[in-house]
C-alpha cells in the first residue's frame, strides 16, 4: 500500500520536532505523517536512507505525465506497464546506453513524485459514445433545446418529458462475500435468460407514468400481470425488443393518456428508428406534442433517465437475490418479473432522483455546464494516420497520392530542433545527417504537419518521436435516408417533416430504381439463361452429328476391314489350293479315295481303278475297324476313315492333322516328306 506522505514530509516532521517547533502529535497533524514514524526517526532507531535520484530528466517525467493524461482524456488511458516502456523509449532518446528497469520500486517513487497519478479500471465505451462525446455536440443539442422551448413558450417543467427504453437480463452481482483465495465463487441464477425491455418516461418535476412491459415470445398470464405496476402496458416480440408499433401504441395508451392535459408537452427521446416512424409524427402533430430526438450515442450524459436507470436494475437484483435466500428453488420468470420489478421500481424511481436527473443532464433548468468534463472524450487532435521511421515518427503526414506529383527518386524530408521542416531534402540511399529524421517513404509530394503534443508545448521534439499519438479511426457510416442521427432534431417540425417527406420520396426513388434494376437483370438473366440454352441445344446437336459422323466412318472402316479380311483369306485359300495341286501334280492324280496313276511311258492305261482293301486300323489312334466294314466292300463306303494317297494309310476323320484339298489327302509322314 503506498504511503500517503513524501520524503520531504517526513524531513520537515522530524526537523520541527528536533528544533522544538511542534510535538511528535502536532507534527504528524500539521505535516500528515504517523506519529510513529516522527517518533522512530527522532529517536534514532530508524535513519533517513539517502534520496534515490531520478534517472529521468524533471522536463522529460513532466512531459510523460503530460502525455499519460492527455491520452486518458482521448480516451486511450496507459497501463503501467505502458509508462514504464514509454520512460524507457523517453531515455533511450537521451542515451542509447543508459540501463533502465520499469521496477515497482520506480513505480512507486513515481507516484510520490506525481500524487496526481492513480491506477483506476477503466469503463469500457463504444466507438460510437467516443465520437460523439464532444463539448460541440452537447452545445449544439442545447441551443435547439432553448429555442424550441422558447419557441413553444414552454416554461413550466411539467410539459417537459423524457422517454427512454432499458433491459432486464441475468447477471451476477457485483461483489459477494467468500473464503479468502477463493477466486471465482459461484452464484446461482434466479432469472431466466429471456429478454425483457421496459419503457419508462417522466417529467421534470417527478411524474413517473406507468411502464411498457415487453416480453420475449409471449406476454405473462392475467394473474401476474395483476401483480405488476398499475396501469402498466404488456406486449411481446419474437426478440423481446420494442418495434415502431408497440412504441406507437405506448404514445397513444400511455403518453396521451396520462400526460397532463395542457399543450404544448415536449417529449425527449434518443434517436431510436422506432421513434421515428409516420404514425407516431402525426399523431404527435396532432396533439400539439413535441418530438424532440437527442444526439444518437449521447444517451449516458444528455438523457435524463439513463442516470437512473443504473438504480433501478441494481435494486431489482437486490430484490431477486433476497427473493432467491428465502426461496431455494425460486426462478424469476414471467410469471414473477413484474411483481419483483415492481417493488424495484418503487424504490429506485422516486421523484427526487427524477427531477435529480433532469439537472444532472441540464435540461431542467436548462444549464448546458451541468454536464461535467469528465463525460466528454477530447478529439482534438490529427485525423491522419502517423508514418513511422523505425519504430515511431513525431510527424504526421498527409499523402496526396497525386502521380503525377510523383518524384523521380523518393526523398526524405528533416526538421530542425524546433520541429519545423527544413529545406533539406536528400536521396533515400543517402545517410549523411545522423541527426535528421526521415519522415515520408511513400514518393509523393506530402504535407507536413507537427506533432500535437509538440504544438501544445508539452513535449520537445526530441521525445515526441517516442510518444505516440492514437491516429483517428475512419469516420462513422451515415445512412443516407435515415434520420440524421449526429445533431438533436425537432421531429414535429415543418423543416424536419419537409426533409423527411423529401428524403421518404428519394427513398421510394431509389426503391424503384432498384426494383427496376432488379427486374432488368432478372431479365437479363432469363435471357441469357434462354441463350445459354440455345448454346447447349447447338453444342448438343454438333455433338451428335459428329458422333453420327465417327459412328459412320467407324462402320465404313470396319466394312473395309472385313472386305481386306476376305481378300486375303481368299488369296489365302487360292495360295493352299494351288500349293495342294501342285503337290497332287507332283505325288499323282487322286479322284475321291482312289488312286490313279499315270501311265508310264510305252504303256497303256487300266480301263478301270484298281481297288485297294480299307487299313483295318486308323495309324493314329489305333482305332479299330467299324464293325459295318468287311474285306468285300469297297473303300469308297467305308466313311470313317480317310486314306493318304500316297502310302496308303487310314486315319479316321477326327483324326487327320493334316489338310485336305479336293479329296486329296496326305498323312502326317507323307506330308512332311512332300515338304
Amino acid at each position: 500500500m503506498p504511503r500517503k506522505y513524501n520524503l520531504e514530509q517526513l524531513d520537515a516532521a522530524v526537523l520541527s520536532v528536533q528544533a522544538g517547533t511542534y510535538t511528535l502529535t502536532e507534527a504528524s497533524r500539521a505535516f500528515g505523517v504517523p506519529v510513529t514514524t516522527i517518533g522512530d526517526h527522532v529517536s534514532g532507531r530508524l535513519k533517513f536512507t539517502p534520496k534515490k535520484k531520478p534517472l529521468m530528466n524533471p522536463d522529460d517525467e513532466e512531459a510523460l505525465i503530460a502525455y499519460a493524461m492527455l491520452m486518458a482524456d482521448w480516451g486511450f488511458p496507459l497501463t503501467r506497464d505502458l509508462m514504464g516502456h514509454f520512460a524507457k523509449g523517453i531515455m533511450k532518446e537521451r542515451d542509447p546506453n543508459v540501463e533502465f528497469l520499469a521496477s515497482d520500486g520506480w513505480w512507486w517513487r513515481l507516484r510520490q513524485r506525481h500524487p496526481e497519478l492513480s491506477l483506476r479500471k477503466p469503463g469500457l465505451i463504444n466507438r460510437g459514445r467516443a465520437v460523439m462525446s464532444q463539448p460541440s455536440v452537447a452545445e449544439s443539442h442545447f441551443d435547439l433545446l432553448k429555442e424550441t422551448l422558447a419557441l413553444h413558450n414552454i416554461t413550466d417543467p411539467s410539459k417537459i418529458y423524457n422517454v427512454d427504453e432499458t433491459y432486464f437480463q441475468s447477471k451476477a452481482s457485483s461483489k459477494v462475500v467468500a473464503k479468502k483465495g477463493k477466486q471465482f465463487p459461484y452464484e446461482r441464477e434466479v432469472t431466466n435468460a429471456n429478454h425483457v425491455t421496459v419503457v419508462e418516461c417522466g417529467s421534470a418535476v417527478g411524474q413517473l407514468l406507468p411502464p411498457m412491459i415487453i416480453f420475449e415470445g409471449c406476454p405473462p398470464a392475467p394473474e401476474a400481470i395483476q401483480q405488476g405496476p398499475e396501469d402498466a402496458l404488456y406486449g411481446s416480440s419474437e426478440s423481446g425488443y420494442i418495434d415502431s408499433d408497440m412504441y406507437l401504441q405506448w404514445f397513444v395508451k400511455i403518453f396521451l393518456k396520462h400526460a397532463p392535459s395542457a399543450r404544448p408537452l415536449i417529449l425527449l427521446q434518443d434517436n431510436l428508428a422506432a421513434h421515428a416512424s409516420k404514425g407516431l409524427i402525426d399523431s404527435a402533430k396532432e396533439n400539439n406534442i413535441i418530438l424532440f430526438n437527442i444526439p444518437a450515442h449521447t444517451s449516458h450524459f444528455l438523457q435524463p433517465l439513463d442516470q437512473i436507470f443504473k438504480d433501478l436494475k441494481l435494486e431489482y437484483r437486490k430484490i431477486a437475490k433476497s427473493a432467491s435466500l428465502l426461496r431455494k428453488n425460486l426462478l424469476i420468470t414471467k410469471a414473477t418479473f413484474p411483481a419483483i420489478f415492481k417493488s424495484a421500481r418503487r424504490k429506485a424511481l422516486t421523484p427526487e432522483k427524477l427531477s435529480a436527473s433532469f439537472k444532472t443532464t441540464g435540461i431542467w433548468p436548462l444549464n448546458p455546464k451541468a454536464i461535467k468534463a469528465d463525460k466528454y472524450i477530447e478529439n482534438d487532435r490529427a485525423h491522419k494516420k502517423t508514418k513511422t521511421s523505425g519504430d515511431v515518427c513525431c510527424l504526421i503526414l498527409e499523402c496526396s497520392g497525386d502521380d503525377e506529383e510523383r518524384k523521380d527518386q523518393t526523398t526524405q524530408t528533416y526538421y530542425d530542433d524546433n520541429g519545423q521542416p527544413t529545406d533539406k531534402t536528400d536521396s533515400m540511399t543517402q545517410t549523411d545527417s545522423t541527426d535528421a529524421t526521415p519522415v515520408c517513404y511513400c514518393g509523393h509530394i506530402c504535407k507536413i504537419e507537427q506533432h500535437p503534443m509538440v504544438k501544445m508545448g508539452i513535449v520537445s521534439p526530441t521525445i515526441a518521436k517516442v510518444l505516440i499519438v492514437p491516429a483517428e479511426g475512419a469516420p462513422m457510416r451515415k445512412r443516407r435516408f435515415a434520420t440524421d442521427y449526429s445533431r438533436s432534431q425537432v421531429l414535429t417540425s415543418d423543416e424536419v417533416m419537409a426533409e423527411k417527406r423529401r428524403k421518404e420520396e428519394e427513398s421510394q426513388r431509389i426503391v424503384q430504381e432498384k426494383q427496376k434494376k432488379r427486374e432488368d437483370a432478372a431479365k437479363r438473366r432469363i435471357e441469357k439463361e434462354e441463350e445459354k440454352k440455345r448454346a447447349g441445344e447447338e453444342r448438343e446437336r454438333k455433338r451428335a452429328e459428329a458422333h453420327d459422323r465417327k459412328a459412320q466412318k467407324a462402320l465404313e472402316v470396319e466394312r473395309r476391314k472385313e472386305l481386306r479380311r476376305q481378300e486375303k483369306e481368299k488369296k489365302e485359300e487360292e495360295k493352299r489350293k494351288r500349293a495342294y495341286e501342285k503337290r497332287a501334280k507332283r505325288m499323282g492324280i487322286v479322284a475321291g479315295n482312289f488312286f490313279i496313276e499315270e501311265p508310264r511311258e510305252g504303256t497303256v492305261a487300266p480301263s478301270r481303278p484298281t481297288p485297294r482293301r480299307p487299313a483295318p486300323i486308323c495309324t493314329v489312334c489305333n482305332g479299330m475297324e467299324p464293325p459295318s466294314t468287311s474285306t468285300t466292300e469297297l473303300v469308297e463306303e467305308v466313311y470313317e476313315f480317310i486314306r493318304c494317297v500316297v502310302c496308303n494309310a487310314q486315319e479316321h476323320l477326327s483324326c487327320a492333322k493334316t489338310p485336305t484339298f479336293l479329296d486329296v489327302f496326305l498323312c502326317h509322314n507323307c506330308w512332311q516328306a512332300s515338304e
